[in-house]
């Protein structure tokens, strides 16, 4: 028992912001890839020892399924799929879940809204205007980079939407403020 509470002393656990980070000084069993470990494969513990009572009591389910386990949860509750890396260490990231922006709502506290995404509604405002009529307003020139950081997150974020979603390269496409897309342009106006 002594080895395992070794073994498990040497684990490093790191908490930033976006992740979590699990460090191990050990390397991948001879014939591993991280390319297999995102699918089944088979269980080559690299000390067999530690790993058959650890089984036996019931902290392993099934040999071989740990990295698959760790990775269908991870999608389960919505988070991006776990990195595994092999450098120096083994390392596994396990990513935590992107802050989600909230429109005030009867006593609610409004949480940080991108300021590129603020720019956007209320630039949109209660119209339907062009991509072009935005860029325009927001004193933008570059169409990729306006379309990557400014449109597609405001859109993602539910905060616009397209006025032919089906036709999306339509060249009379026009965008508006949703529900929540008012709200917030509603709170901005407030605070001017």
């Amino acid at each position: 028992m002594n080895r395992i509470k070794l073994f498990l002393s040497s684990v490093q656990v790191m908490l930033f912001k976006d992740r979590l980070e699990v460090w191990n000084p050990g390397k991948l069993p001879q014939g591993m890839t991280i390319a297999k470990l995102n699918k089944e494969h088979t269980s080559n513990p690299v000390n067999p020892v530690l790993a058959h009572p650890v089984y036996l009591s019931g902290y392993i389910e099934q040999m071989g399924t740990g990295t698959t386990d760790i990775i269908d949860h991870c999608l389960d509750y919505g988070l991006r799929k776990p990195e595994f890396h092999q450098d120096d260490d083994f390392r596994v990231v396990l990513w935590r879940p992107e802050v989600q922006e909230r429109v005030q709502e009867e006593g609610e506290v409004r949480g940080e809204v991108d300021g590129k995404i603020k720019k956007v509604v209320l630039a949109v405002r209660g119209n339907t205007i062009s991509a072009n009529e935005i860029m325009v307003s927001l004193q933008l020139k570059g169409e990729d980079n306006f379309r990557k950081r400014y449109l597609v997150p405001s859109m993602e974020n539910g905060y616009v939407q397209m006025l032919y979603p089906d036709a999306p390269k339509r060249p009379d496409q026009a965008y508006y403020l949703t529900e929540k897309g008012l709200a917030l342009y509603a709170e901005f106006s407030k605070e001017n």
